[in-house]
């Protein structure tokens, strides 16, 4: 093989290998694209799931649990509402439905944190406000710029 041979075998060969090169960082560019695309999909899904669930929690602890402490609650004045019942008996059982009031505040409290109803009827702007009065009764200044986000957001 002669020197110009040589050579257009090189610049041949450095050719392919550079195309081969290129070829192979193209295919590694798609797949992580594919890869980002997918853990994008993936990681909606799971905010959906997650809210999903987070707002399911929240109905449950509204519609059963503080309805059980308000029968709870109700049964207990009417206990106390029972002829001949001592002093200091309607006293601990006026204590007690006063705490399992407190108990179903909290509850109903952490239903609302947890999924605010406010969100999926009136939108983002609105639900953000409430959150933003919430924290200025604790004492917090607080100042938000919606900006249009007035629109109810879907759950997809």
């Amino acid at each position: 093989m002669t020197g110009a041979e040589f050579m257009y075998v090189a610049i041949v060969g450095a050719i392919v290998g550079v195309v081969l090169i290129g070829a192979f960082v193209m295919t590694l560019l798609f797949a992580q694209r594919r890869l980002m695309v997918a853990q994008r999909a993936f990681t909606k899904h799971l905010l959906v799931a997650q809210e999903e669930e987070r707002a399911w929690v929240a109905r449950e602890l509204h519609d059963d649990v503080i309805q059980q402490v308000a029968s709870v609650s109700h049964a207990l004045m009417e206990v106390s509402e029972e002829e001949e019942m001592p002093e200091a008996a309607v006293a601990r059982l006026a204590q007690l439905e006063h705490r399992l009031k407190g108990v179903a505040s909290g509850i109903r409290a952490v239903a609302h944190r947890m999924h605010p109803s406010v969100l999926d009827h009136l939108g983002l702007g609105p639900a953000l406000d409430g959150l933003v009065d919430e924290m200025r009764k604790e004492g917090l200044r607080v100042t938000v710029t919606t900006g249009g986000a007035g629109t109810v957001l879907s759950s997809t």
